[in-house]
């Protein structure tokens, strides 16, 4: 896979990386170069790369995020390359703020294989490595890093030179099925172009999941068909969850594959019953909601039920009380401070 994340790389002489810059603080409207380059983000990859697959770059309205949507035929990946803060006291909320802009991303992509690789500034023992762990152990992402190199305890990504110091920061967070498919990890010691080691991850495409489409289905209804909602009674919903228990006790469950722990499970039968048991849930579904709702066809994007009535007002105030937050010079308590926390609270519910 002959894509290149980078962090913090500073704009060249000559102008902006060709392909995936996202920020840098360098002052190129005067020509002044003033410190040391911070906060950039990029993607490169091959030229030969986008005439067998279709790319697409994406910012997300972020300085420290940025991300490039891959497809192969019925193929996607999803790689987002980030730059967290410094671990410190005093860019804590800023930290937690990004893992929140991440988990959102990935969610409303809906690619399920996504790798974010970056410098995480997370060491395992300080506390932004302790929140990076809870956040993957929340949401079932996979520290790929971490489990697949032999020995952590000898490994490291970044020396500080002043310190005389080693700590490991960069990492690779992936979602299960990304993490399947990657063959190794490994930190390239023998390169050295900053303070920080390249982590170089070599990745197969082949086993990616593929996309199903539910319309090309003749036992499902079309995807541009969406239940009429407004017309449903308690009768329908009755009569549904009756047809529902019925359909999906003819299924057989396979206890054995659901049961394999093995993230890496290379096991054809596993993956073949558990594509069957999904195949046979979604049509015993499909086959209940075609018998008991009535459906109309629409080529407008699909609402979420209930959205604007429970979700829209919660989801969108953690934003606005951090902003008002950053305004108030980010106090450590306070009515300001306990509004933001509670804000986020409410939000991580949903």
């Amino acid at each position: 896979m002959p894509v290149y994340p980078l962090s913090r790389k500073p704009k060249s002489q000559g102008g902006p990386l060709r392909r995936g810059q996202r920020v840098t603080p360098m002052k190129d409207d005067t020509g002044i170069r003033i410190g040391r380059p911070y906060g950039a983000v990029g993607i490169l990859w091959r030229k030969s790369l986008s005439g067998l697959v279709n790319i697409q770059i994406c910012t997300y309205n972020e300085d420290r995020i940025i991300g490039l949507k891959l497809q192969w035929s019925t193929k996607r990946l999803l790689i987002l390359c980030i730059y967290m803060q410094t671990d410190c006291e005093e860019n804590y909320h800023l930290y937690i703020d990004h893992l929140s802009n991440i988990k959102n991303i990935i969610d409303d992509e809906g690619i399920n294989s996504v790798l974010v690789l970056g410098d995480w500034n997370a060491y395992p023992e300080r506390p932004f490595g302790k929140e990076l762990d809870r956040f993957c152990s929340e949401h079932q992402y996979i520290l790929s890093d971490c489990l697949l190199l032999d020995d952590t305890t000898n490994h490291f990504t970044y020396v500080s030179r002043a310190h005389h110091s080693t700590t490991w920061l960069d990492h690779c967070v992936s979602t299960s099925s990304a993490h399947a498919c990657i063959d190794s990890v490994d930190i390239l010691y023998n390169f050295i172009a900053s303070d920080h080691f390249p982590l170089s991850i070599k990745f197969s495409i082949y086993g990616l999941p593929r996309l199903v489409n539910a319309g090309s289905n003749t036992e499902t209804p079309s995807s541009k068909n969406h239940v009429m909602w407004d017309k449903i009674n308690e009768n329908d919903i009755k009569r549904f969850k009756n047809i529902t228990d019925y359909n999906l006790s003819y299924i057989n469950i396979p206890v054995e594959a659901l049961l394999c722990r093995n993230p890496n499970c290379d096991n054809q039968h596993h993956q073949d019953c558990i594509n069957i048991f999904y195949e046979e849930i979604n049509r015993a579904l499909s086959n209940a909601s075609k018998v008991c709702f009535k459906y109309k066809r629409t080529d407008s994007t699909p609402m979420v039920p209930g959205w604007n009535d429970y979700v829209k007002e919660v989801h969108g105030q953690p934003r606005d009380s951090f902003k008002l937050w950053c305004s108030y010079g980010r106090p450590r308590n306070g009515p300001i401070y306990n509004m933001m926390s509670a804000a986020r609270a409410r939000s991580s519910s949903l």
